[in-house]
């Protein structure tokens, strides 16, 4: 739980305001070998998103050390080596016209067989690439999973068959743990870049196909495609603009909001056909924007916006229906339905500035852990060798109103606090539920329920400690606001005006 990694954190970092000294005991994070395949207490909090805890100063200042000896100089070398990558495939897309890319004029055109080529090497290091951070993800999850369960059944036997809510609980960490997603299924981006090889190696094959036999559908049909990859390739440069802070937060938000838009997006399905199908039926002999089924969807969808639609036209053939079709479509879809996106998004886009740091700090830290993956045998050695003797601690001079977290973000991060351990409570209370329907033994149920009291007592004390520091801070904050005020009444502060 949240709580309790705090605590389990702060071990790891001291403070000496009498010698202005602070000490980061970075060593305790890191493995020593690259060939450990226990998971740092770094890839689990981006695993699961913990917010509040990377905002921990050990944690900040251990990203701060990846960064500067390895994380800037690969992110600046993946922008620039992508901005390449997006540069030769913009000119092999665009130049020449559609219909007449398959002709080759040698010595001529000798540049775009050289541009092409450079194309396909690009494809072919980004995939694999992909390929082996896939394989080593996959790999070091197994040997993970391994790992944890040979533990799990060694704590199983050492408890005697009487303790059951020890069992009980062993079982439940061995099933979340079958349950665990692989980090890089759960990375949106590593979508977005096999939809963009997909489409990348369609614009070569038809390309390759539209040259051996040209015909004009195969050439409208190249350059469709070749449009799709574009924009999708050049959505993709945002990926590598992420551990940049300045960015990384917005690009967090534009994630986040998928699922809103998913929503959305069933919501006007499940009323854009049907509208569609009935304009179909009721105005078929209508000219104009109604004269195909696609057409006549892509009118309906333009009503969204309220776009021009040819209401005259449409008005002749059944006056009474098209005004019922077109103002509850007006009413629903774009006045009530566009206002309830608005309002998703807006709520959304406020969760994620509120913690607008931590957002683009998590953006860093996955990305630097991903680096770390790619990382050459050498440089990696070295990383963990500077870390274990460097930064076991790192010492570093402490300065009161620098290095000190300001009030209003440590009021943020009680909050949090605060929001995780009411989620541990909820989870808490739902486990007790469970349990008291599956087992009838009422000595059993006894023993669950005392357990489980303990359990939520101590969640309860968790809940009012965070509460009392957030308190406690609001009040030292009017403490220091009153001395301020009391110096200013007895004239001890004097304010000169500009």
């Amino acid at each position: 739980m949240s709580f309790v990694a705090t605590i389990a954190l702060d071990q790891f970092y001291v403070t000496d305001t009498l010698s202005r000294k602070q000490l980061f005991y970075l060593h305790f994070l890191e493995k020593k070998t690259n060939l450990d395949v226990t998971r740092t207490p770094l890839d689990s909090v981006v695993q699961f998103k913990r917010f509040d805890l990377v905002l921990h100063p050990i944690f900040q200042k251990l990203l701060k050390v990846k960064w500067k000896m390895y994380g800037r100089a690969f992110a600046i070398f993946q922008t620039i080596f992508y901005l390449l990558n997006l540069t030769f495939w913009s000119l092999f897309t665009i130049i020449p016209p559609k219909r007449e890319k398959y002709i080759y004029n040698l010595p001529t055109d000798i540049w775009r067989i050289f541009v092409g080529f450079i194309c396909l090497a690009f494809l072919f290091i980004q995939i694999v690439e992909e390929f082996t951070e896939l394989t080593k993800d996959i790999s070091e999850e197994r040997h993970f999973t391994k790992k944890m369960q040979i533990i799990y059944k060694k704590d199983k036997k050492s408890f005697p068959d009487y303790l059951t809510t020890e069992h009980e609980h062993i079982k439940s960490l061995m099933k979340d743990l079958n349950r665990l997603k692989n980090p890089y299924t759960g990375d949106f981006w590593n979508y977005v870049d096999w939809t963009a090889y997909i489409l990348m190696v369609a614009t070569v094959v038809t390309h390759i196909v539209d040259v051996t036999a040209h015909t004009i559908v195969l050439a409208d049909w190249h350059a469709r495609i070749s449009v799709v990859t574009l924009i999708i390739i050049w959505f993709r440069l945002l990926k590598y603009l992420r551990p940049f802070e300045f960015i990384g937060w917005f690009i967090a938000i534009l994630v986040y909001i998928k699922c809103d838009i998913f929503r959305f997006v069933i919501f006007v399905l499940t009323l854009l056909i049907p509208y569609s199908l009935g304009f179909w039926i009721l105005f078929p002999y209508v000219e104009g924007d109604l004269r195909s089924f696609p057409s006549t969807i892509f009118t309906v969808f333009r009503l969204i916006v309220v776009d021009d639609y040819p209401l005259h036209e449409i008005s002749l053939e059944d006056e009474y229906m098209t005004y019922f079709m077109v103002g509850t479509y007006l009413a629903i879809v774009s006045i009530i339905s566009l206002n309830l996106f608005i309002a998703l998004l807006s709520n959304t886009f406020q969760t994620v500035y509120d913690i607008s740091q931590a957002t683009a700090i998590m953006e860093k830290a996955r990305l630097l852990l991903s680096t770390e993956k790619k990382l050459p045998y050498q440089l990696l050695k070295y990383y963990y060798n500077r870390i274990h003797h460097k930064c076991s601690p790192l010492l570093e001079n402490f300065d009161d109103k620098t290095d000190q977290p300001n009030v209003d973000s440590t009021v943020k991060l009680a909050t949090l606090n605060i929001l995780a351990t009411v989620k541990g409570m909820n989870y808490n209370l739902e486990e007790f539920i469970k349990h008291s329907q599956e087992h009838h033994s009422p000595h059993h149920r006894e023993d669950e329920h005392i357990l489980e009291a303990t359990r939520f007592e101590n969640l309860l004390f968790a809940l009012n400690e965070n509460i009392s520091n957030v308190a406690a801070t609001i009040d030292n904050l009017n403490k220091r606001v009153g001395m301020i005020e009391g110096k200013l009444d007895t004239g001890s502060i004097s304010v000169k005006p500009k």
